[in-house]
């Protein structure tokens, strides 16, 4: 998929058999869902895009708090691969893909890829890094298969990012 130089990839390949709610986010920016056949038969891939505004505008961080929350909902559950070792797309190896072909309909979170930064042909791509509430952790979403809700709603909250050297921002 290409894709335009104002839209940027918050969450690709969230898996579920059924809808999706809303993201919420600090700015005014749109939102475009994209919903896919998956490779499992019976499922959807969902990948969600922020609009940017202006050509100069980056994306740096994903986040939730008690003041702006981000919230997930996926009621029948969200496709985690037990292949991806890792919370975002660093831990997908396309070595896999052929053996393994439902890996790509892992559910991970990043920013301005569609896969692992190591092999997007991006040169200065980094993966996602991830702070959250030890309380109220995200990562869970991403590794649990079948995890049907991602809430960040305390003061601590949680946010994944990438630094403004990241070339995919």
């Amino acid at each position: 998929m290409i894709l335009s130089r104002f839209v940027k990839t918050v969450l690709c390949a969230l898996v579920a058999t059924c809808g999706v709610s809303v993201l919420g986010f600090a700015q005014d920016f749109s939102l475009t869902v994209e919903a896919t056949p998956a490779v499992t038969e019976g499922l959807t891939q969902y990948r969600f895009y922020v609009n940017m505004n202006d050509a100069s505008d980056r994306m740096s961080a994903v986040f939730g708090n008690n003041e702006l929350m981000l919230s997930v909902d996926a009621p029948d559950g969200a496709f985690n691969s037990p292949f991806n070792s890792s919370w975002n797309a660093s831990g997908i190896n396309p070595a896999f893909v052929p053996v393994f072909p439902d890996l790509v309909d892992d559910t991970y979170a990043t920013i301005g890829l569609e896969g692992p930064a190591s092999s997007s042909g991006l040169e200065g791509a980094a993966d996602p890094s991830i702070v959250e509430d030890s309380n109220q952790p995200i990562t869970p979403f991403f590794l649990n298969d079948g995890a049907t809700t991602l809430l960040s709603n305390t003061l601590t909250g949680a946010s994944w990012y990438i630094l403004n050297t990241a070339s995919n921002g």
